[in-house]
């Protein structure tokens, strides 16, 4: 199950990463007569989007949150589905996940593949290091001389300010750019023959603006990239369009300098006639991209045209939407909470044809049913549990009202109108909960009838739960018959889920914890699963008020809930902090006997 969650985790990120590459080819394109370094550095951002996927960007806005959202959790579906199945058996042994089979070998399999290669493609890169750095040590330094002359004034013009060593080898290389803290101009032994004075000093120049734009270090991006992800093509696309910008954005400066087109052009070709290519992609050359297309492009003296206003707020808009806009997203969705609001009023039309409200008689058991037919019924429930379930809120949801409204309890029972309800047993998954969301309509319009309940929403922030995926990935086992029974059936240290997602989990976990819980997992399945834990102390969530963590379950023997979750689940419950809406109750008042 882990290992199909990364595979999904990956196709995901993927195909974000391609659109955000399509979205670059558009904006390079519309830049096309600009100055080259500017579609450089798209192409690099591009390729620096495969390391920060939309999932780690929109995550840290859940973090950060949105201090101005007025929201809540939803805990419908986990009550209900309580509910519907409380005559249902509970089951007394542990659900283990199947065992190992195809689906668990095909993507070890693909995994083992991917490191294979990747360590192939790293391994070839140091190789191609190592063989530069053995070039650098072998090769002799130039102190002195027209050429570390033509240097020094070449470097104080370009303004490149960190020192910059001139050395030749005996090796038939070309030019190029070594290292990238201590950079090394390196020139083969044999090339002054072949290179005049201007020629030398356009090459030095190219060499420079190698330099001063730090393309060694910006080419370890890509490298890194395609070491990651070198079974896509789509990463050495990206490659060979930064190699062609970059080459072109350090001849439009040796341009800018002054130097001839004719003599630039001509000091290409002489090299290309003496020289092999630089030994790897991690040293700036001078003969690199499409030489052809480069040397038309030199001959013209095409420099590019710097960006007026709108291409400026073009490009300003698309990196700013390209990495804010997941940031943002997750931030308006802090911490993956339903905007709602809970003062709206309910359908007036949606009410129970038959309801009665009386006393429940001291010593019964609190009993919560919500029947296929739409029949509602719940004992020994107090006027706050019963808003828990009508407005699908926490406990620490509830603030206000006389003091009756925590320890009066009541027996309601109440049933819909018959023949507006369809056959539950023809009902579509949306039909059912729509269905549930009628039912719980129809008890808040019972309780501002009955109980004259009035209240106020405010927003306050508040403790919550995240719940999340454990570190060796989710333990449940996934769930085969989609179409199955499904509920969940629990209580005191206990619980038996069928068919049930993790929203509903995280519903029943929230009921059990005594704050709201977030389903932060990313898991979209339906599970099989058991759970036990200890009870906690006086039967109440064991969540202390002031520190927002667990307190020590009555039964020391046992786990606890946070415990059982995270050993036996394979999933995680994480203290956070949220603004939420609540429910401040103005007026309420005791029903009047049926």
């Amino acid at each position: 199950m882990l290992q199909a969650l990364w595979i999904s985790s990956l196709a995901n990120h993927l195909w974000q990463s391609t659109v955000v590459v399509f979205a670059a080819w558009l904006l390079v394109f519309a830049l096309r007569n600009n100055q080259a370094r500017i579609r450089y550095w798209i192409w690099l951002l591009a390729s620096l989007k495969f390391l920060i996927p939309f999932s780690l960007l929109i995550d840290a806005g859940r973090r950060f949150g949105w201090p101005f959202a007025s929201v809540h959790t939803s805990r419908l579906g986990g009550i209900f589905d309580l509910a519907s199945s409380a005559s249902a058996t509970t089951a007394t042994a542990f659900t283990k996940p199947a065992p190992m089979a195809i689906a668990f070998w095909i993507p070890s399999f693909l995994l083992l593949v991917w490191l294979v290669g990747a360590a192939l493609v790293a391994l070839s890169w140091w190789t191609a290091w190592r063989r530069a750095r053995t070039i650098i040590e072998t090769s002799a330094t130039v102190e002195n001389g027209w050429e570390h002359q033509l240097l020094v004034r070449l470097q104080k013009s370009a303004g490149v300010k960190i020192t910059v060593t001139l050395a030749y080898s005996s090796l038939p290389l070309e030019p190029g750019v070594y290292g990238v803290c201590r950079p090394t101009i390196l020139l083969p032994i044999g090339i002054r023959a072949f290179l005049g004075d201007q020629h030398l000093e356009a090459l030095l120049t190219h060499e420079l603006a190698h330099i001063r734009r730090c393309d060694n270090l910006a080419a370890l991006i890509p490298m890194f990239v395609q070491a990651l992800f070198w079974f896509n093509p789509m990463v050495w696309w990206l490659g060979a369009r930064m190699l062609e910008e970059r080459e072109r954005a350090c001849d439009e400066e040796v341009l800018r300098f002054g130097n001839s087109p004719d003599v630039y052009a001509e000091s290409i070709l002489r090299v290309c006639r003496f020289c092999v290519t630089c030994p790897s992609s991690c040293v700036a050359g001078v003969t690199g991209s499409n030489l052809k297309k480069r040397v038309e492009q030199i001959m013209a003296h095409r420099l590019g045209q710097k960006l007026n206003r709108g291409k400026k707020a073009l490009l300003a808009i698309a990196v700013v939407a390209a990495f804010a806009a997941p940031i943002v997203v997750g931030m308006t969705e802090a911490p993956g909470l339903r905007a709602q609001s809970l003062g709206a009023s309910a359908d007036a039309n949606l009410r129970f044809e038959v309801a009665t409200i009386k006393s429940s008689k001291p010593g019964s058991s609190l009993k919560v049913q919500f029947t296929p037919s739409g029949r509602v019924i719940v004992n020994n429930a107090t006027l706050r549990f019963l808003m828990k379930i009508a407005y699908d809120v926490g406990d620490d949801q509830i603030e206000g009202g006389p003091a009756w409204v925590n320890s009066k309890r009541f027996d309601l029972e109440a049933a819909p109108d018959e023949s507006t309800i369809g056959d539950p047993k023809n009902m579509s998954e949306d039909q059912r909960r729509k269905f549930r969301e009628q039912d719980r309509l129809r008890l808040q319009n019972l309780l501002a009838d009955r109980f004259n309940l009035r209240f106020r929403t405010e927003s306050k922030q508040m403790p919550i739960y995240a719940m999340v995926v454990a570190k060796n990935g989710p333990k449940m086992q996934q769930a085969r018959d989609a179409e199955a029974r499904s509920g969940i059936v629990g209580g005191r240290g206990q619980l038996t889920a069928t068919n049930v997602g993790m929203e509903a989990l995280a519903h029943f976990l929230g009921e059990q914890a005594g704050k709201p819980v977030l389903d932060m997992t990313g898991l979209k399945g339906i599970y099989i699963f058991d759970m036990n834990w200890s009870p906690y102390v006086n039967g109440t969530s064991g969540i202390s008020a002031a520190s927002n963590t667990p307190s020590v379950a009555a039964d020391s023997s046992g786990p606890t809930l946070f415990t059982a979750v995270q050993d036996q689940l394979g999933l995680k419950l994480e203290p956070q902090k949220s603004v939420a809406e609540i429910l401040i109750v103005d007026r309420a008042e005791k029903p009047s006997a049926n």
